[in-house]
This record gives structure tokens, C-alpha cells and sequence, in this order.
């Protein structure tokens, strides 16, 4: 099945596969959380395994933020290509201390905080052979929130890791997304009004990295993208844009957007800043 591009329309019939295009993009410009989390593991954007992908991501992060450690550990299952990547690059072990229920729900998109929090209590197993005395390198592919990796990591300290060191295979996430995604408030993003320090604090990990947004460009592009600056929330990188006026009171006024978007019209996908995603 070839990838649907943007205003097209696919029909299967006893003939075969047909596309039409019906509705034509000027311009298309894809949500970079689709590399980090969004897409299936094993599916393909703009011609690139989003598997491969991560597994870069992985392997900046660990050039980026290097640590001694006995294993790195994924939190599965979205984190799991980038933490080999990590693995691979630093040459630490990788294992699975972490075993997810198979009949648990992706914690980010639950409606709400209670919710959230009684998933995360279900949906994680321990293999307390390789948490006790280790020194532990947690690969997450985000924080958004914190309320998953807060509680995770309080279980860790319990099942008796020495140390656990947090990587996250994205820039921190300081600002909302008005495009349909679960995160419509400052107030429910751990980095925003947070030092990275404070946040590191807040979950409880010995040490927090985030990749940066030069890594995440060289990630997608492998190509250098020195002028990139250094956070999502960069003003340098996102304009401002009033959300439509079917929003929340709180939300009315301009706020800047959460994400970077790729650019499919550069020639190496570069990593832009955009007023709108256009889907």
C-alpha cells in the first residue's frame, strides 16, 4: 500500500490500487511528533522507516548526552528504537526491565489525569532482576505531562535501581498543540515554566537530557542544522496564531504553537518552523 499523500483518494478494486488526487496541496508540512510518536513504528513518511528514524534519534541523544550505566531501558513500546539506538551508540547493554501489558492503552491520549494515572499503575510490569542495583538509562520518546514517568520512576526506586537517568528522544514540549492533539494547556506540560533542572527534580531521576533541536534535525535530515535553535518554544522557530474561536476562554488569546513541522518541500526535509501544519 503506497503512502497516501494529502487531499488524495485511494480506491481498491478488482483492478488494483487507484489514486486520485483530489484536493491539491500547496504546501505540505508534517507534524515532526509523527518521527518521534505518532506514526507506527514500521510505517513509512516521505520515504523514510519511521523505525530508522528513532533509532537516530536514539543515537543523538546518546552523543548528546552521555552517562555511564549498566543498561539501557526502554519504555515501551514507542521508546524501544530509539533506546537501541542509544544503546548502540554509547555500547551499553540494552534490556527490557520494563514489560508493558498488552491490553493497556497509550497513556498520552487518556481524557484525563485520573485516568491516566490509574493506567500507568496497570500498565507496566517489572523485571526486578535487572532494576536491583543497576544504574539505569530510562529512553523515553517524550515527556509530555510526567505523570507517566513520575510514577514509573518511583517504581523503579522500589524494585531497587541505584540510579536512573532519564533520556528523552525530544527537545522538551513547553507549549499546546491546536491541531486535535490531547495537550491544550501550558498548565499540563511538565516543562512548561520548568528549568530543565526543576523537572528533573519533579520525577525523581538522578540526571534528565533532552535531545536537542539540532539533534532532532540531524535525526531526520542527516544533515547539520546549526541554525536551529535549541527548543521547541524558540520564537525564533514558531509564530504566534490565535486558535479558532471554538476554543476555551483561557485559550483565546495568541499562544505559540507546540511543535515544529518538516517541511516536505525542502529537498532534505528540513526541520522549519511554520504558522500551520497543514494535514
Amino acid at each position: 500500500m503506497p503512502e497516501v499523500a494529502p487531499g488524495e483518494l485511494i480506491t481498491i478494486d478488482e483492478d488494483g490500487i487507484h489514486a486520485e488526487l483530489l484536493v491539491k496541496m500547496p504546501r505540505q508540512s508534517l507534524c515532526v511528533f509523527e518521527y518521534i510518536y505518532f506514526s507506527d513504528a514500521t510505517s513509512q513518511l516521505n520515504g523514510r522507516y519511521t523505525y530508522l528514524v528513532r533509532e537516530a534519534l536514539g543515537r543523538e541523544l546518546a552523543r548528546e548526552y552521555p552517562v555511564e550505566a549498566d543498561l539501557v531501558v526502554p519504555v515501551p513500546d514507542s521508546s524501544i528504537p530509539a533506546a537501541l539506538g542509544y544503546a548502540t551508540q554509547a555500547g551499553i547493554p540494552y534490556g527490557q526491565a520494563i514489560i508493558k501489558n498488552r491490553y493497556s492503552d497509550r497513556t498520552f491520549i487518556k481524557p484525563d489525569q485520573h485516568l491516566r494515572e490509574k493506567e500507568v499503575d496497570l500498565k507496566f510490569n517489572m523485571v526486578k532482576p535487572k532494576i536491583d542495583g543497576a544504574r539505569l538509562i530510562i529512553v523515553d520518546d517524550s515527556i509530555v505531562r510526567g505523570n507517566t514517568m513520575k510514577r514509573l520512576v518511583s517504581a523503579l526506586r522500589h524494585y531497587g535501581a541505584k540510579e536512573i537517568h532519564l533520556r528523552s528522544s525530544s527537545p522538551p514540549l513547553r507549549h499546546p498543540c491546536y491541531f486535535g492533539i490531547d495537550i491544550p494547556r501550558d498548565k499540563e506540560l511538565i516543562a512548561s515554566g520548568r528549568s530543565i533542572e526543576e523537572v528533573r527534580q519533579y520525577i525523581g531521576v538522578d540526571s534528565l537530557g533532552y535531545l536537542s533541536l539540532a539533534g532532532l534535525g540531524r535525526a531526520i535530515n542527516h544533515a547539520r542544522q546549526e541554525q536551529l535553535p535549541e527548543e521547541f518554544d524558540d520564537q525564533t522557530a514558531i509564530e504566534r496564531f490565535s486558535p479558532p474561536p471554538h476554543t476555551e476562554p483561557e485559550r483565546s488569546m495568541s499562544y505559540p504553537a507546540m511543535s515544529l513541522c518538516v517541511d516536505n518541500n525542502k529537498r532534505a526535509n528540513h526541520v522549519v518552523g511554520v504558522k500551520k501544519c497543514v494535514y
